[in-house]
This record gives structure tokens, C-alpha cells and sequence, in this order.
């Protein structure tokens, strides 16, 4: 229907939340305060304009740098609600929230839990899939071997029509693999 006057203020109104949140976090250091100041206000902007994507999508970075399990996973859902069926939006809007972090150790604290079986069922193989190769990524620039050929072959079983995880995976269980006939059938 028709957007009444007190449904534009509220949209006026939540993107000026928005402008809050931001504002608090630009602000170096930063601080357990500013992130608990920045929840507030994007919960407030949520409830005004609960349709709104880019809201959602910085509740679900501000979510993340709580640390509040709950509060991420109600972001996502709520993201994901948003967003149906459009998993490229999603992943590049999860990637994103988890890139937030400067810290490898952060980035891979919140990709392990994007990858907890329950999320994993809301958000779908395909999107897993994705997760789970940026995390073998970043095992391997952190030089954790297992961690790598872990969640390798965790996106390889999640999407086997994932071309990335399928090449890289190739190329490295195929250097651990003496036996040629081994060798082709992982080729295949």
C-alpha cells in the first residue's frame, strides 16, 4: 500500500540510527562501549524499518562484533529473511561482516560459527560451501594444515559443483596421494 507519514518518518528515522551506529564505530579505539552504543541503536533502526536490507546487513556486522551468539544469529536470519533465495547478496553481505575483523584468529572465530551445524541448515550447502572454502583460506595462510584439508574437503562435500574448492582440492589431495590409480579416481 501506500508509505503513510508516520511509515517515512520511521525510515527517516532508522537510517538516521544507522548514521549513529556508524558514527560510534568510526571512532578508534575501538570499545566495548561503542559496540554495545552501536547494537542499540541498529536494534532501534531494525524495529523501525525491519524491511530494510542495509540495516539488516550492518545489524548482522555489529552483531558479529558483540560476540553475542543469540544476537548474530537472530542478525542472520533476519539478513537471510531479507534476502531469499538471493545467496549471492547473502554471501557477499556474511563475507563481509566477517571481514570486519583485522585479526585472523576474529575472521576465523566467526566463520566457525556461520559453520555450526544450525546455522549451516539455514543457510544452505551452496552458501557452506563458500564459507567453509574462506575458512580453509585463511587455515592456510595461518599455516594450520589440518584446518585447511579439513574445511577443503568439507566444501568439496557441500557443493562438489563448487569449480574453486574443486581445483584447489584436486591440486592438493593429489600431491598427498602416491598411488596413481588413487590419484585419477580423486581427479574424477
Amino acid at each position: 500500500g501506500p508509505v503513510t507519514s508516520d511509515a517515512k518518518t520511521a525510515q527517516l528515522l532508522s537510517i538516521e540510527l544507522l548514521r549513529y551506529a556508524s558514527d560510534v564505530l568510526a571512532v578508534p579505539p575501538l570499545s566495548t562501549e561503542a559496540i554495545l552504543a552501536a547494537a542499540l541503536f541498529v536494534k532501534e533502526a531494525v524495529k523501525l524499518d525491519p524491511g530494510n536490507v542495509e540495516i539488516a546487513h550492518k545489524q548482522l556486522l555489529i552483531a558479529i562484533l558483540t560476540e553475542e551468539e543469540e544476537y548474530i544469529d537472530q542478525a542472520v536470519r533476519h539478513l537471510l529473511e531479507l534476502t531469499p533465495g538471493d545467496q549471492v547478496a547473502q554471501l557477499r553481505r556474511l563475507v563481509m561482516a566477517v571481514d570486519q575483523f583485522n585479526v585472523a584468529e576474529e575472521r576465523i572465530q566467526a566463520y566457525e560459527f556461520l559453520l555450526q551445524t544450525s546455522n549451516m541448515d539455514e543457510l544452505g550447502p551452496v552458501i557452506s560451501s563458500r564459507l567453509a572454502f574462506n575458512l580453509a583460506m585463511l587455515y592456510r595462510q595461518t599455516g594450520n594444515r589440518d584446518g585447511f584439508a579439513r574445511l577443503l574437503g568439507e566444501s568439496m562435500t557441500l557443493d562438489p559443483f563448487y569449480a574453486e574448492a574443486m581445483a584447489v582440492g584436486a591440486g592438493y589431495f593429489q600431491t598427498r596421494v602416491s598411488d596413481p590409480v588413487a590419484s585419477i579416481e580423486l581427479l574424477v
